[in-house]
C-alpha cells in the first residue's frame, strides 16, 4: 500500500522532456514509487485535476543559511514551491566561524544584515560540519545543500582586515575550505565584489583555485564587477576555469547600469563558446530587473575595512569623509552616485529608520548638488547605523529576458528566509521568484515552454549539482513534489509593497511529507541537510 496517491495530474517530470504526462504519482515513505500508471491502494488519495505536478523547485542560489536558525520553517520558500536550497553563496556561509562578531560584521557589510542580531550570541559552532549538524538537529522546512564561503573562511583567518594574507594564513584558509569540502560542502563560493573577498591578493586566490581544481569542486562566484567590467569579469572567470580545471557557476548573471545594457548578449556568447570548448561552465539568474544587497556597497571598498563600526568611525571623521566623498564623485565606475543614482535606489529594510522602508533614496536625500546629496547620504548612514538593505533598479528588463531565454540558464532567488510579519519592503524575489518566473516569463511572455521552464528550476539545477535523487519525478527519487495551479500563479508583492506570500502553490511535499496543503503551510519540518558524497546525495 502506498502512503499517498496523487491522481489526475498534469505531470512534468523535470527532465528535458517538454511533454506532459497525464496520470498519477505514488509515494511510499520519502520516495516516489511510481509515475504515470499506478496500480494499488493508498492511505491517502489526492485528486490533482487541473493542477500541474512536477519536482519541487531547487533554488541554486540562496542565502537561507544566514537566518535558518531563526526561521527554520523557511515559509517563503515553501510558499514558492521550493523544496531544496543551495546555501553559502557570494562568499558568505555560516561556517567556518572565527568569532560571532566577525561573521556578523561580514553579514552586515555584504548582505545588509540578513543574519538576525538577536541570534549571534547563540552561535555555538566553529567548523562547517558542526554547523550542518546543528541545522539538521533543529529540523528545517526545506532541504539544505550547503556550500562554503571563501569570505567567511578568510574572516575566520584574518578577521575583517584588508592586508594581504601571508603564506601561513593562506595555508590556514585553504585548509578550512578543504575541511569543509571533505565534510560535505557542495563547492566553494566567492564574493570578490564584497569585502573581504575584494581584499584578496592574486596569490591567495590562486591557492584557493588550485584547491578547487585538485578537488574538482564547484566554484560559484559573485564576480568582481557586474557593470562596467562585466565582459572582462566573465572572461576572467572562464580563463580561471580553463587554467585550474574546476566547474564554474556564475551567480545571478546580469549587466548593471544603463550604459551596460546589451552587454549580456556578448557575455552569453562567451559562455556558449566556453561550453563548446568543453569547459564545465554554467550560470544562473533571477527574474527581476533590480538587485538587492546592503546599502554600504555604495561606499568605496576601503571604507568597509574592519566592519561596520570602523566604517561609521570613518564617516564621522571630517578628513576621511571628505576623501571618501571625492572618491565616490570622481570615480567613473562608482555605484553611488554614478551607476545607481538616488532615484534608482529603494530602501528595503532599515530597522533604525523604519519610516524610510519602501522609500526611494532620492526622496530621503532631497534635491541638491551631487556633493550635497553625498554628504546627506553619509549623514543618513550614520543615522541608521549603516544597517540597511536596498533595492537597486540598475538592469534592463529585456536583458533579463534575454539571459533567461538562453539555453542553460538556471533560475535562482538570491534570497533569504522571510515571512510577511517581517519589517520592511523587501525585494519581491524574497516571496515570488519561482511563481513570477513561471507566470511572467513562461506563461505570459512564452520565452520558454512550460516543460522547459520547469526543467530550469528542477532537473537542470539538480544535474548541475550532480544531485541524483531530487529534481526529477521517477521511481526511486525523493518525494519532493509540488502541485500548482497555473491560472493562479503570481509573484507575490511588487516593489515597495508590504510583504506577502505568492499564490498558486496548492500542495508541496518535501521528502514525502506535506509542507503546503490546499495553499496553506503545515507545521511539518521535513527538510534535510544534504551533504555532497560520492553518490551525489
Amino acid at each position: 500500500m502506498y502512503d499517498l496517491l496523487i491522481r489526475n495530474a498534469t505531470i512534468y517530470d523535470g527532465t528535458e522532456n517538454e511533454e506532459a504526462l497525464h496520470g498519477a504519482i505514488a509515494i511510499a515513505g520519502d520516495t516516489i514509487a511510481s509515475v504515470g500508471h499506478c496500480d494499488g491502494t493508498a492511505r491517502r488519495t489526492l485528486d490533482a485535476d487541473g493542477l500541474v505536478a512536477c519536482p519541487a523547485f531547487i533554488d541554486i542560489h540562496s542565502h537561507a543559511d544566514l537566518n535558518i536558525l531563526a526561521k527554520p520553517t523557511a515559509p517563503n520558500y515553501l510558499k514558492m514551491g521550493v523544496g531544496t536550497v543551495v546555501t553559502g553563496q557570494c562568499g558568505i556561509s555560516m561556517a567556518p566561524l572565527g568569532t560571532t562578531e566577525e561573521l556578523f560584521a561580514l553579514s552586515k557589510n555584504s548582505t545588509g544584515g540578513a543574519v538576525p542580531e538577536d541570534a549571534r550570541f547563540r552561535w555555538t559552532w566553529r567548523g562547517f560540519g558542526e554547523f550542518c549538524r546543528l541545522v539538521e538537529e533543529i529540523r528545517t522546512g526545506v532541504n539544505i545543500l550547503p556550500m562554503v564561503g571563501h569570505g567567511s573562511a578568510r574572516t575566520a583567518v584574518s578577521s575583517f582586515r584588508k592586508e594581504p594574507l601571508g603564506g601561513e594564513d593562506i595555508a590556514r584558509l585553504v585548509n578550512l575550505l578543504d575541511d569543509a569540502l571533505r565534510e560535505g560542502a557542495w563547492g566553494v563560493s566567492t564574493g570578490l565584489f564584497y569585502p573581504p573577498g575584494c581584499f584578496s591578493s592574486e596569490a591567495e586566490m590562486d591557492a584557493v583555485f588550485r584547491l578547487l581544481g585538485r578537488r574538482k569542486a564547484l566554484h560559484a562566484t559573485h564576480m568582481r564587477d557586474e557593470s562596467d567590467f562585466v565582459v572582462e569579469c566573465v572572461a576572467e572567470n572562464i580563463a580561471l576555469a580553463r587554467r585550474w580545471g574546476f566547474p564554474l557557476q556564475i551567480s545571478h548573471h546580469k549587466a548593471s547600469g544603463r550604459k551596460n545594457r546589451g552587454k549580456v548578449r556578448t557575455t552569453m556568447e562567451m559562455l556558449r563558446r566556453a561550453r563548446d570548448e568543453g569547459l564545465d561552465v554554467a550560470w544562473d539568474a533571477y527574474p527581476y530587473h533590480a538587485s538587492s544587497t546592503g546599502i554600504t556597497i555604495c561606499l568605496p571598498d576601503r571604507a568597509l575595512e574592519g566592519g561596520k563600526e570602523a566604517m561609521l568611525a570613518r564617516l564621522r571623521d571630517p578628513d576621511t569623509r571628505t576623501a571618501l566623498r571625492r572618491e565616490m564623485l570622481e570615480n567613473p565606475h562608482s555605484i553611488f552616485p554614478r551607476e545607481s543614482p538616488p532615484e534608482s535606489i529603494m530602501i528595503a529594510n532599515c530597522p533604525a529608520l523604519p519610516r524610510d522602508q519602501g522609500r526611494m533614496l532620492s526622496d530621503i536625500l532631497g534635491n541638491g548638488s551631487p556633493e550635497e546629496r553625498t554628504e546627506r547620504f553619509f549623514d543618513w548612514l550614520l543615522a541608521c547605523g549603516g544597517d540597511a538593505r536596498a533595492i537597486f533598479f540598475a538592469m534592463d528588463e529585456e536583458d533579463v529576458a534575454y539571459v533567461i531565454s538562453r539555453p542553460g540558464t538556471i533560475i535562482g532567488s538570491d534570497s533569504r528566509i522571510a515571512d510577511p510579519a517581517d519589517d520592511g519592503a523587501p525585494h519581491p524575489r524574497v516571496f515570488g521568484t519561482f511563481p513570477r518566473f513561471l507566470r511572467h516569463f513562461v506563461l505570459e511572455r512564452n520565452l520558454l515552454s512550460l516543460g522547459e521552464g520547469i526543467h530550469r528550476i528542477t532537473g537542470l539545477p539538480a544535474k548541475r549539482l550532480g544531485l541524483r535523487d531530487r529534481g526529477v519525478l521517477r521511481p526511486g527519487a525523493r518525494a519532493d513534489i509540488v502541485l500548482f495551479d497555473p491560472s493562479r500563479l503570481d509573484g507575490g508583492p511588487g516593489f515597495g509593497e508590504p510583504p506577502r506570500f505568492a499564490e498558486g502553490i496548492v500542495h508541496l511535499f518535501v521528502n514525502g511529507v506535506a509542507a503546503v496543503e490546499e495553499g496553506r503551510l503545515t507545521s511539518s519540518r521535513s527538510g534535510r541537510v544534504c551533504l555532497k558524497t560520492s553518490t551525489g546525495t
